[in-house]
């Protein structure tokens, strides 16, 4: 998909008051499964974008059921809500997520100039996590460490020419890293000798 206006982005943490996995979402979608992440959702939180217009207020919808089925809660902002107990009732209950027109709330993410997809297995199989921000240890940030096999880099709405992702062996940056221009990677094990052992990922430095 495309990733050239990203208004806002909406994060969804495993454990209340932000901690544990955390899931990034910049569209529209149906089934958290293909993220590994049905009924686990916690605490969220919904960022302004590099696309995002000062002042506006836009609303996100969260389902208790695939393809936006069952119950419906209904966020906007300030977007910060650190536990979904109360006063929502909506503790690891969300299936699937649908973006208004966007939302608003602390934290601006922003410029992307690439986003990066990351994949469980060799082609873009298992489960799957968006970077669209730098994140120094993959471990703790969304449990994905050291277990990517496949990856896309997307152009982001901040794109130049020449910029790339960085995916680093350990966490913050060190031992040993490869760059990644836009394009498909089905599988770093065989293309880059990288399988199962980034730490580290880097879309803006």
């Amino acid at each position: 998909m495309p990733y050239n206006n990203i208004p806002i982005i909406v994060v969804l943490w495993e454990h209340a008051g932000f901690s544990g996995r955390r899931l990034v979402l910049t569209e529209d979608t149906p089934d958290l499964g293909v993220y590994g992440f049905h009924d686990m959702t916690s605490s969220i939180g919904i960022h302004p974008g590099p696309n995002y217009a000062a002042g506006t207020k836009h609303q996100v919808s969260f389902f208790e059921h695939s393809l936006y089925g069952g119950a419906q809660l209904i966020l906007d902002g300030p977007a910060a809500y650190p536990s979904l107990v109360r006063p929502y009732n909506f503790n690891d209950v969300i299936s699937s997520v649908n973006f208004g027109q966007g939302a608003w709330g602390t934290g601006t993410i922003t410029p992307i100039p690439v986003v990066v997809e990351l994949y469980e297995h060799a082609d873009f199989a298992g489960r799957k996590f968006i970077v669209v921000q730098n994140i120094s240890n993959l471990h703790t940030y969304g449990a994905f460490g050291d277990i990517v096999s496949s990856v896309k880099v997307i152009q982001g709405p901040n794109f130049v020419a020449g910029k790339k992702a960085k995916l680093c062996r350990d966490v913050g940056g060190g031992g040993g890293c490869i760059e990644l221009a836009p394009g498909n990677y089905n599988n770093i094990h065989t293309s880059h000798s990288f399988g199962d052992v980034c730490s580290s990922v880097y879309v803006n430095y």
